[in-house]
């Protein structure tokens, strides 16, 4: 959670919210990128007879590592997306209630 400053004025806390819904936007369309990245490549360095020995070995390997680490990472984004989707809903919150005590 974002500390608030009890002063913040209800529309700096929309804006807030606002720019944390945006990053969450970016960080998904991000990671629906990310995560997907080299299944084609995977795919192709790993079809049967597509190459063999060592080198081929050692490559798809670390391909397929890489592979699975570039998933990790967008599975990680979209969590913390979720995180600023949920800081942003607070932060409405809060300017609902300042809003209200206002009047």
């Amino acid at each position: 959670m974002i500390p608030t400053d009890p002063e913040e004025s209800p529309e700096s806390l929309r804006r807030r919210a606002h720019e944390l819904r945006e990053c969450a936007r970016r960080a998904r369309t991000m990671a629906e990128t990310l995560g997907p990245f080299l299944d084609q490549a995977v795919a192709a360095a790993t079809e049967k007879d597509a190459w063999q020995g060592w080198y081929a070995r050692e490559t798809t390997s670390r391909l397929q590592d890489h592979k699975r680490h570039l998933n990790g990472m967008a599975d990680r984004l979209v969590l913390d997306a979720g995180a600023w989707i949920r800081e942003a809903e607070s932060l409405e919150r809060q300017a609902d209630a300042a809003k209200k005590a206002a009047k």
